[in-house]
Formats: structure tokens, C-alpha cells, sequence
């Protein structure tokens, strides 16, 4: 399948999702984890997110943490063009959660590049749950992404 042509904001939202990804020596098998995620989010940005759910899926297992299950969901919503579905998906992957990962807080800052006017949502979220260390960082996400749109 030809891969449609990529927007300016794909393009970023991409790069915000490549940088999700951890940067240290990784086992085989979470290597493969973030080579499998990268096709799945792969697939919502074309247009195929029922492919990249089913994907996703297949690489969740019971250890897996229920908040980055959801962040990647909403993940699959924001690259099939669904920013706000993607956000009510982050709101209740924080719920009960005592730290938020970096794959949540980009995320949100995602949602803010796609849509703006989500912006004070994403805020609430962003300082609803977490540490301190990650509501702060959540935010920061959320307003640098917001002033750095119109650059």
C-alpha cells in the first residue's frame, strides 16, 4: 500500500512519537515491543486504525501497565486524525496512576499540536494525577507544545 503524503503536523506528531520510545540498550524482546508499536502507529497514521489496535493487541501482555495500554490507544486516535477521542482516552489512562510515563505526557502534548483548542483539557489532565515531578513535566509538555505551534 503507498503511503499517503505527510502533513507538517504528522510529521511532528511522528517525531514526538519516535522520541517515546527509550533510548538505552533494550532486550530483544522490548526491542521488538517498540519495532511492533512503531508499525502499529504506522498503520493509524494511514488510515488503518482497527490494524493498529489489533496490532497493539498482540504486544500487550499481563505485566504490560494498563496506563501505557491506553496511551498507546490513544496514540492509534490521535494519528487517525481523532485528537479528542485520543484525549478522553489519556484522561482515564491516568486515572488511579502514581506516576505518568513519557509515552502519556507526549501524548498529551500531541493532542495539543493536533487540536489547540484541547489545550486547557489536556492541562487539567496533565495535573490530575502523577507525581509532582510528572505533572510538572506533563504541563510543560503541554504549554511548550501550545506556544511553540505558532512558530
Amino acid at each position: 500500500m503507498a503511503r499517503p503524503e505527510q502533513r507538517r503536523d504528522e510529521a511532528h506528531i511522528l517525531d514526538v512519537v519516535s522520541r517515546s520510545a527509550p533510548t538505552e540498550h533494550l532486550e530483544d524482546a522490548e526491542a521488538q515491543y517498540y519495532i511492533r508499536r512503531g508499525e502499529a502507529l504506522r498503520l493509524a497514521l494511514v488510515g488503518n486504525p482497527e490494524e493498529a489496535l489489533v496490532e497493539l493487541a498482540g504486544l500487550w501482555g499481563p505485566q504490560t501497565p494498563a496506563v501505557e495500554m491506553m496511551s498507546d490507544v490513544a496514540w492509534v486516535h490521535l494519528l487517525s486524525g481523532a485528537p479528542e477521542q485520543a484525549l478522553t482516552m489519556l484522561s482515564m489512562a491516568v486515572r488511579g496512576v502514581d506516576a505518568i510515563p513519557m509515552v502519556t505526557r507526549r501524548a498529551l502534548a500531541g493532542c495539543v499540536h493536533a487540536d489547540p483548542s484541547l489545550s486547557l483539557r489536556a492541562i487539567r489532565i496533565a495535573i490530575s494525577r502523577g507525581r509532582l515531578r510528572d505533572r510538572i513535566s506533563a504541563t510543560y509538555a503541554v504549554v511548550r507544545t501550545l506556544t511553540s505551534r505558532g512558530r
